[in-house]
């Protein structure tokens, strides 16, 4: 018995080492004949495992002074974000990585991104890769063809110009908290730059996807106070720290689901992750039901108006209530067949968007700030211009038309975008 297991323990990994390297072979076979330079992994980018603990591994070997051309820099988890440019210079405009699990053309030229984006029925969207966005069921990011066309309808409806006001005025009113904690609260000199800018897109974004508005409060207070046991009932809490563990943990959450993760066994940031997609769902279910609640009893109220928010719980409500409601939001496609969401799906939908605009802004405002506090002169500059169309100190009153005529600040975004590489990664195989 003893050395049946043996021998299976011992067959599972020759059994992998093998199928790995056929599989290899028979990709990279695929890829010189495409006639693209290969980069070649041994190790598939999706495995789940190495996703977990690659990076880890990484950082022993090189602590225990292995040589790292075992593990070379292209098998670190998000290698594409530090390498950059790096890449590209070494393998060309177009490159292929080829690995056991398939193959993935990395795409650093304009012309050709710009003909794959205009060729969309040719080069489809990688559904398995976009799983781990489905975290509460499919959505904009995770749906092909005619099913994302309907999430897109859907959802699309709340971005005009009347919601890039709501944006305007909380991010006033962030940036106006975050400079306060700055000269006010915060102990000098300033090393939470990261997590401020975090908690900035975190209230923007409660205010342009769900009404909310959130004052300025850093992570350490905000931690704090938790300690304290102040604010967890509080809902500006509930939803900053759930989503902030999700993204934390996302990788985790695609592998075993939410529920799973709340098993007992598992380390604590993980159980802390399983309770926070639970506490995500009930913020937004909440929100759902005042909306429709909200409606029901304007309507009920004969020769009451409906006053209409502007952001996207309001416009993801709206759209499903009715067949061509008083929005004149249609939610018939052409094939006459009603576009509407499930209460599931438009938790998923505000999920994503949460998920996807929060850290990018973040990190791109970080780096801005720095850039920034680097470079008075620049300061100065947009400086300038802002005193010229937002006259006074009462940022309440600066109106959000001045915001298209920034255009040295628009100019300072623009160039900050330099520093980093924009390409397309093309699932192959």
């Amino acid at each position: 018995m003893l050395g049946a297991v043996s021998v299976t323990l011992l067959a599972l990994p020759v059994a992998l080492w093998v199928w790995s390297a056929v599989s290899l072979a028979a990709n990279r076979a695929i890829a010189e004949k495409a006639g693209f330079p290969v980069l070649v992994r041994w190790i598939t980018p999706t495995n789940p495992l190495w996703m977990f603990y690659g990076n880890t591994i990484i950082s022993l070997c090189r602590m225990l002074g292995v040589r790292t051309s075992i593990f070379p820099r292209y098998y670190l988890f998000g290698w594409e974000g530090q390498e950059r440019y790096n890449a590209h210079r070494e393998f060309g405009d177009l490159f292929m990585l080829v690995a056991p699990g398939g193959n993935w053309l990395y795409v650093g030229n304009s012309e050709a991104a710009y003909d794959i984006l205009h060729r969309r029925t040719e080069f489809r969207r990688n559904i398995e890769q976009f799983a781990v966005l489905d975290v509460y069921g499919k959505n904009l990011s995770t749906t092909d063809d005619q099913e994302w066309q309907k999430h897109r309808k859907v959802t699309a409806v709340t971005f005009t110009e009347r919601n890039n006001q709501l944006v305007w005025r909380a991010s006033l009113a962030q940036a106006h908290g975050m400079l306060q904690y700055w000269t006010e609260r915060s102990t000098q000199p300033i090393r939470t730059l990261s997590d401020d800018t975090k908690v900035f897109t975190l209230n923007v974004l409660a205010a342009a996807l769900f009404s909310r508005e959130y004052p300025f409060e850093s992570q350490e207070e905000s931690l704090a106070k938790a300690k304290a046991g102040e604010n967890n009932q509080e809902l500006s809490y509930q939803y900053r720290d759930s989503l902030s563990k999700i993204l934390k943990k996302i990788v985790p959450i695609m592998v075993f689901g939410g529920e799973r993760l709340k098993a007992r066994w598992l380390p604590k940031s993980w159980r802390e992750a399983g309770a926070a997609v639970s506490n995500f769902r009930s913020y937004v279910t909440g929100l759902i039901n005042e909306e429709r609640a909200r409606r029901e009893k304007a309507h009920s109220s004969k020769g009451d108006s409906l006053w209409q928010r502007h952001d996207l719980v309001s416009a993801l409500v709206r759209a499903c209530e009715s067949e061509g409601n008083e929005d004149g939001v249609s939610v018939r496609s052409s094939e006459s067949r009603t576009m509407t969401l499930t209460e599931q799906e438009i938790v998923s939908n505000l999920f994503v968007y949460a998920f996807a605009g929060n850290d990018t802004t973040a990190i791109t405002l970080a780096h801005l700030l720095v850039n920034l506090a680097a470079n008075p002169q620049t300061q100065e500059w947009i400086a300038e211009e802002i005193r010229h169309y937002l006259p006074g100190d009462d940022y309440t009153q600066w109106s959000y038309d001045a915001a298209s005529k920034l255009k040295r600040c628009q100019a300072v975004l623009v160039s900050l975008s330099h520093f980093y590489l924009i390409h397309f990664e093309i699932c192959v195989g």
